[in-house]
């Protein structure tokens, strides 16, 4: 740049300084405003003259006279103004916006605008305001703002300054604010002074350096701790076991054999529940030579929260230690304890070999609640080895002990599938399917075989259950209410179903669900407070007396040949089996007229034949 470039641009800059000025004057008048909107304007205005603001702004403030919305208006435009100096890259920016609170900071002002000004220095402030700062410590009416600032700027200065006023101080209630101060800095250099404060002759002061020794894992501030968890005040004691459980986690990051001694330790003598349960969960992160015994022994400690967290751990903790120890559990295990630690065999995926044998040996028991929690654990385990086990279960009496070998088929199955059995694993998967009622493990049984490259359509297992899956619907007719009262289809004929119900045509519908579930959300849209009518006509080649095995969201009410034989009026979500009804079929063809009304969310059928003893009916459907 040349000479005369140089000169033309500072000329340039001087001649802009009066209109900078006044466009400020201009800012502040609006800031001034009764208007809401102008003083808010002026707010995002007076943000791009940056910190030369701040002189006329503390004027502003400091205006005895000034109405509360002027004075509102100023103090945002203020923060403004300070927190847009904090932005990266505006080191000289931030650095004048401190020098411009501390001048008028070191100059006479009222005691809210000190505390304001020093609420400001904290979000600016450097190394340049701990001395002004620190003298303010010695000011009862505003050292607590002053301690805030200091403790919020960085640097050993401000720490420094802190540790001093402690030396100084001679009341309690001070001496813990500034202790406070100093821990929440955690700067290492300080353990020295929280070590001493340890020892303190004040209890209060005491107190809260147990409190704030938790950020400082020294050997000597650890042992000291250790002595008062054991020996201090009931306060103290419990304050140094939450301390030692910090120091703890901040040594399981560099020095895990470390901190697991102490979490050991804290299990071992600490009385307050939390922190032994903190401390088994460290314990169980950290390792250590004793983790897998602690946390089996654990499991039947007479604290419910020490039992439960144990038992959360177990679930993760899966070594080979942890299995055996397992297994030399339920050999001395009786009851609900015993239960537990059958199921908690069933996570050890990595060590199947050990624990596998007393899984199978438990359940061969007689006991049903510990042949279901062996299945269970099957099921996780996820073995070949138990498809026997879980073959026979499928076929029990006890409907607990049938349903927990239902759930463990897809685990088991897979794992048969992997070594080459998926034979086996087939007949497993269908032998559940015939088992079953529940619909999600009906759905995921259908998923597994389909896995395992079996053909299996929901159709035709829906059918070979007995279920409707051929219908006409007609639908949306009429709200709930309208429908309780009266019939939009004659149930004594067969519907004409190329007519309209209220102005619905009839819909076919051909249901592809395992369970023959007839959703109406899919069929006549997700609609709420409203009804609908599902013909069906199965055929019979004889006169037989049948059950209706009925499953409704919500209302549902079903007529046979004309005759009504079932009806129930309610709210409901949707079960397969929900409800029974006798009824009588014709030989030949027989009509079968369904009206279900929703309230509000679900909307949907499920209809079911079976002989009167229960056997599924696979009658020709049309």
């Amino acid at each position: 740049m040349t000479r005369r470039t140089i000169l033309v641009v500072a000329a340039l800059a001087i001649m802009a300084l009066p209109s900078a000025c006044q466009n400020m004057e201009q800012t502040l008048q609006k800031l001034r405003s009764p208007d809401d909107n102008a003083r808010r304007a002026a707010i995002d205005e007076m943000a791009n003259f940056g910190v030369r603001a701040i002189p006329q702004l503390l004027t502003m403030i400091e205006k005895p006279d000034a109405e509360p919305r002027e004075l509102m208006a100023a103090k945002m435009a203020l923060e403004r103004v300070v927190f847009q100096s904090t932005r990266p890259g505006a080191a000289s920016e931030r650095k004048s916006a401190e020098q411009a609170l501390l001048a008028r900071l070191q100059k006479p002002a009222s005691e809210d605008l000190q505390r304001y000004l020093l609420r400001l220095i904290t979000v600016v402030g450097t190394t340049q305001s701990v001395p002004t700062l620190e003298k303010m410590l010695g000011n009862r009416d505003i050292r607590e703002a002053a301690r805030m600032a200091l403790q919020a700027i960085p640097g050993a200065e401000a720490t420094s300054a802190l540790e001093r006023a402690f030396n100084r101080a001679t009341e309690p209630q001070w001496k813990s604010a500034l202790l406070l101060a100093i821990g929440a800095r955690k700067q290492p250099a300080s353990a020295k002074l929280v070590l001493n404060a340890l020892k303190s002759s004040q209890p209060e002061v005491r107190l809260t350096a147990i409190t704030v020794a938790g950020e400082f894992p020294t050997a000597d501030i650890q042992k000291a701790l250790q002595a008062i968890a054991q020996k201090g005040s009931q306060r103290e004691k419990e304050a140094a076991q939450h301390s030692l459980a910090r120091i703890a986690e901040r040594l399981r990051r560099s020095a895990a054999a470390q901190a697991a001694a102490l979490y050991q330790w804290l299990y071992a003598n600490g009385t307050v529940s939390s922190v032994r349960c903190s401390a088994l969960t460290g314990l169980a992160h950290a390792g250590g030579a004793n983790t897998a015994s602690t946390l089996v022994k654990a499991l039947s400690h007479p604290n419910p929260a020490i039992a439960e967290t144990a038992y959360a751990l177990l679930q993760e903790h899966r070594t080979p230690a942890v299995a055996e120890q397992l297994v030399a559990e339920l050999q001395r295990s009786q009851g609900v304890h015993r239960l537990r630690v059958i199921d908690l065999m069933g996570y050890q995926s990595g060590s199947a070999s050990v624990v596998l044998p007393s899984l199978l040996r438990a359940f061969g028991q007689d006991d049903p609640q510990t042949r279901i929690a062996a299945l269970n654990a099957m099921g996780r385990l996820a073995h070949p080895d138990t498809a026997n086990a879980v073959m026979s279960a499928l076929n029990s009496e006890h409907e607990g002990v049938r349903e927990a070998a239902i759930d463990a088929v897809p685990g088991v199955a897979y794992a048969l599938h992997k070594t080459g059995k998926t034979d086996v694993a087939t007949v497993i998967a269908r032998t559940a399917l015939q088992k079953t009622r529940n619909r999600d493990s009906v759905l995921q049984l259908v998923g597994v075989l389909r896995s395992l490259g079996a053909d299996i359509r929901a159709r035709d297992i829906a059918m070979q259950e007995g279920m409707v899956v051929n219908w006409w619907v007609a639908g949306p007719v009429a709200q709930r209410d309208a429908m309780r009262q009266r019939e939009f289809v004659n149930a004594e004929t067969a519907p004409d179903l190329q007519t309209e119900v209220n102005g619905v045509r009839w819909k076919r519908v051909e249901v592809d669900d395992p369970q023959g579930v007839l959703d109406f959300w899919q069929v006549a849209g997700p609609r709420e407070n409203t009804g609908a009518y599902a013909y069906a006509e199965v055929y019979s080649d004889a006169q037989q007396e049948i059950l209706l095995r009925i499953g409704s969201d919500d209302d549902v009410t079903v007529w046979v040949n004309g005759q009504k034989v079932h009806e129930f009026i309610g709210d409901r979500g949707l079960g397969i089996d929900q409800d029974t009804a006798r009824a009588t079929l014709q030989q030949g063809w027989n009509r079968i007229l369904c009206k279900v009304l929703n309230g509000a969310d679900g909307w949907q059928l499920a209809v079911r034949i079976v002989a009167p003893d229960g056997k599924p009916l696979r009658l020709q459907q049309r």
